[in-house]
C-alpha cells in the first residue's frame, strides 16, 4: 500500500508503528524511562497549578476494593480520626457500612479529580498515574499503597521527591498506619516540600500538553 501510494516503506514493523514524534504525557520527574527517551516528557494533558492547602487538615482517598490489604487502609483512616472523603472502586455494601458507621464520608462516584485534590490537605491512593499527577501538580503530600507494577514504579519516583509516605512498605498493621496517617496530616515540612515541587513543575511549563501534541501533529501534516 505504501509503495502504491509512492510513500516510504518502513524496513520493519516496529518502525511502521513507532511514529515520527512521540509525546510522554506525564511529569518528567515521574517518568522511569526519561534517560532513555529521545523526547522528554511534555507534562500531563491537564493543566494543574499549585494551590494553597485548606485551612482544615483533611484527606481524599481513591482506593480499590480489590486491593487485598484494603481493610488495613480503612482501619488506618478510621483510627486516625482525620476528616476526609473516600471513593472506593467496586465497594461492597459491607465496606460502605463499615465506614459510614464510623463517620467516614463515602462517595458514590469519583469526584472531579482536580477539585477533590485541591480541597484535601493530603491524598491516599494506590499510586495511579492520574491521581499522583494531580497531587504533584497541585502540591499535596501523598500516602501510597501500590497495588500493581506500574503503580510501584510511580510510587518509587514520587518517594524520591520527598512528598510521599510509601505506607505499604512500612506499616505492619492498621494501628501503625493510622499513626503514620496522623503524622502525615500534621507534617508541615512535607506540605512545604509538596508545594515547592508543584511550583517547580508549574514554572517548568509542564502540563496542558494537548496543545503541544496538536502543534506537533500540524507540523507533521505540513511536512515539517
Amino acid at each position: 500500500l505504501q509503495r502504491a501510494r509512492g510513500m516510504p516503506v518502513a524496513p520493519a514493523l516496529p518502525a511502521a508503528v513507532g511514529g515520527d514524534v512521540s509525546f510522554v504525557t506525564a511529569y518528567g520527574v515521574t517518568d522511569p524511562y526519561a534517560q532513555m527517551r529521545r523526547h522528554q516528557a511534555v507534562g500531563p494533558l491537564e493543566s494543574y497549578a499549585p494551590a494553597p492547602p485548606p485551612a482544615q487538615r483533611r484527606f481524599y482517598a481513591y482506593l480499590s476494593a480489590e486491593y487485598r490489604p484494603l481493610r488495613q487502609i480503612l482501619n488506618a483512616i478510621v483510627g486516625a480520626r482525620v476528616p476526609g472523603k473516600v471513593y472506593i472502586k467496586r465497594i461492597t455494601p459491607q465496606l460502605r457500612q463499615f465506614l459510614v458507621e464510623r463517620g467516614v464520608e463515602v462517595l458514590a462516584a469519583p469526584p472531579p479529580l482536580q477539585q477533590a485534590v485541591t480541597e484535601a490537605s493530603f491524598v491516599i491512593h494506590h499510586g495511579g498515574r492520574a491521581t499522583a499527577t494531580a497531587a504533584l501538580g497541585i502540591g499535596r503530600p501523598q500516602m501510597l499503597w501500590s497495588s500493581v507494577a506500574d503503580q510501584a514504579v510511580t510510587t518509587h519516583a514520587i518517594n524520591q521527591l520527598g512528598v510521599a509516605d510509601i505506607t505499604g512498605l512500612r506499616y505492619a498493621n492498621g494501628t501503625d498506619a493510622a499513626q503514620g496517617l496522623q503524622r502525615l496530616a500534621a507534617d508541615d515540612g512535607r506540605m512545604a516540600r509538596a508545594q515547592a515541587v508543584a511550583h517547580q513543575l508549574h514554572q517548568a511549563g509542564e502540563g496542558n500538553s494537548l496543545g503541544k501534541i496538536v502543534a506537533g501533529a500540524r507540523r507533521l501534516l505540513a511536512g515539517g
